[in-house]
């Protein structure tokens, strides 16, 4: 038998492996799962804040967002899409990119996630607050420190910001 690489939609459902499937969460709801994706922004030396953000949807509506992101990138010759890259115009999009046609894609990116209508979450924590936690409270750990700073900073929102 000759088996055709994972889609995008199987590396999600590798994430929650074990679980019922949707025929058995209809009959017999058990749980809500929630599936997010966060990243993390502010450790560079200027930054006054630390950020964590991202978007919290259904399994089965990540498979669909997983799909069509992998087609764009796909469609675009890129092997994988990092922020920070696109908007340097560098690694993948140091040749044959302009800011444009970044912005373009960028723009797709975005409409591909927004479509599934996520709860956004994100966290801002004082750089000079956490630093100093981080110094008194070693014990803890950073990753500790961040996540108690962040919990209490967390807003959730029920619809993602839109452009105009």
């Amino acid at each position: 038998m000759i088996r055709s690489a994972p889609s995008p939609a199987d590396y999600i459902d590798a994430l929650v492996s074990g679980l019922a499937t949707p025929e058995e969460r209809e009959r017999r709801p058990l749980m809500i799962l929630q599936t997010g994706y966060f990243d993390d922004s502010g450790s560079d030396i200027g930054s006054r804040y630390y950020v964590l953000a991202g978007f919290l949807a259904p399994v089965e509506q990540w498979k669909g967002v997983a799909n069509a992101w992998a087609g764009i990138i796909d469609r675009e010759g890129l092997r994988y899409f990092k922020m920070s890259e696109a908007m340097a115009l560098d690694g993948q999009f140091r040749r044959g990119w302009t800011a444009p046609l970044r912005n373009n894609l960028i723009l797709e990116l975005i409409d591909v996630v927004t479509a599934i209508n996520p709860w956004r979450i994100e966290s801002f924590v004082n750089r000079k607050l956490f630093d100093t936690l981080l110094r008194e409270s070693s014990a803890l750990g950073p990753s500790m420190i961040l996540t108690l700073c962040c919990s209490t900073k967390s807003s959730f929102r029920s619809q993602p910001t839109r452009r105009e």
